[in-house]
């Protein structure tokens, strides 16, 4: 809110009144005041918000499948690849963020008008990064990243699979999408306008990029309400592997980024060309203003050729270039690809990776002031016999 508007509100607070008031015994109602200021601030951030606020990008997606470098070289694109060693391992949810400088000449009149409305000064555009490590282990913690706020702010989603590992790709890939779906529909049911705005544009995206020859009648039918991007990993590995490998991972990954109306790009931190192009996807993400309106669209970059690093943008893919039957469900797209890459258990695996560890008494998790508190509550339910915190080493 300007200093002008909060000016006003402070005075209406101290029983000071404007010329305005003196003449009518009626005094503004600093609530619905602040009401109004408020959502006209949200139209316009729904409008524009790719020019103005923050947009937020969650990353999400396999262990060790190198997020971290990912986003640390998208924050800092001096790093190189012999930084990489220096990453730490992700515990939950980390925080990040970017701020770019947005050109004032982008704005149109009617936003000019209405600018010193709006929270944000000297045209900085902040992108909240968000990662969360663990694969699924710790998910609901994306109810602190993607919520109301976000929503209405340009959220993205980036999924990071490893691409050398496809006996666990399917099984996480389906728990990220049917939670990212509960979540969304949790959010969206009492906002029916946020959601039908939402419906609206994830349609655009999901035919962005395709040709006006092409059938837009034969799109995905249940596109994810929010843009995302499936960062297939480590691919200086998996360009090693075998050619029908690759042609059965390349063309699940491409199914399921159609049905969700995503795009696909595979990554190495090893190559400074393929981090350049995911650089320049998140840079599109965070700081420009996508309306996935085809008339502004330019000539897409595209590979599709399984001995190349796949990049498929926005809408470009159709079931007849991934080499599908158009009746086929994603159900049997999925067990066709589990009974070539058998699924291993990521609930079975988590608690073999955690093993019989009690946070409490792990010294990677100490506290010396919740640790005082802690020992002497136990202390008390012991009747006095000692604290339970003794185990770990303060």
């Amino acid at each position: 809110m300007c200093n002008r508007h909060w000016s006003v509100a402070i005075d209406i607070m101290a029983g000071n009144h404007h010329d305005d008031d003196d003449k009518s015994d009626h005094r503004p109602d600093i609530w619905i005041e602040s009401q109004k200021l408020l959502k006209t601030s949200l139209n316009v951030q729904r409008e524009h918000g790719y020019l103005y606020g923050y947009s937020t990008l969650v990353f999400i997606g396999s262990h060790f499948g190198g997020k971290s470098s990912i986003i640390n070289r998208f924050i800092d694109q001096t790093k190189s690849t012999n930084d990489l060693s220096k990453y730490e391992e992700t515990i939950a949810l980390e925080y990040r963020y970017l701020c770019r400088q947005i050109d004032s000449s982008a704005m149109d009149n009617r936003l000019r008008q209405q600018q010193d409305q709006l929270f944000y000064e000297n045209n900085m555009k902040i992108c909240n990064i968000w990662e969360l490590g663990h694969e699924l282990l710790f998910i609901d913690l994306l109810k602190f990243t993607i919520n109301n706020h976000t929503i209405n702010n340009n959220v993205s989603l980036i999924i990071v699979i490893d691409l050398t590992q496809p006996n666990k790709m399917a099984t996480l890939l389906d728990n990220i999408i049917k939670w990212i779906r509960k979540h969304l529909q949790s959010i969206l049911s009492i906002d029916h306008q946020t959601c039908e705005q939402m419906q609206q544009l994830s349609l655009k995206r999901s035919i962005y990029y395709r040709s006006d020859n092409e059938n837009n009648e034969n799109r995905p039918k249940n596109p994810l309400l929010i843009p995302v991007t499936i960062i297939g990993s480590k691919y200086d590995e998996y360009q090693n592997m075998d050619p029908e490998i690759k042609k059965q991972i390349t063309r699940y990954l491409r199914t399921i980024s159609y049905e969700l109306g995503g795009q696909i790009i595979y990554h190495s931190n090893r190559s400074d060309t393929l981090t350049k192009r995911v650089n320049q996807a998140f840079e599109s993400l965070a700081f420009d203003r996508l309306t996935f309106d085809q008339e502004d669209r330019s000539k897409p970059s595209v590979s599709t050729n399984i001995a190349k690093p796949i990049l498929l943008p926005f809408g470009y893919d159709t079931v007849a270039k991934i080499g599908i039957e158009s009746t086929s469900t994603m159900d049997q797209v999925r067990q066709q690809f589990e009974k070539i890459f058998p699924q291993i258990d990521l609930e079975q695996s988590y608690q073999s990776t955690m093993g019989d560890i009690d946070p409490r008494f792990d010294t990677n998790f100490a506290e010396p002031e919740i640790d005082k508190i802690l020992e002497y509550k136990y202390m008390l339910l012991d009747g006095g016999g000692g604290g339970g915190n003794k185990n770990r080493t303060k």
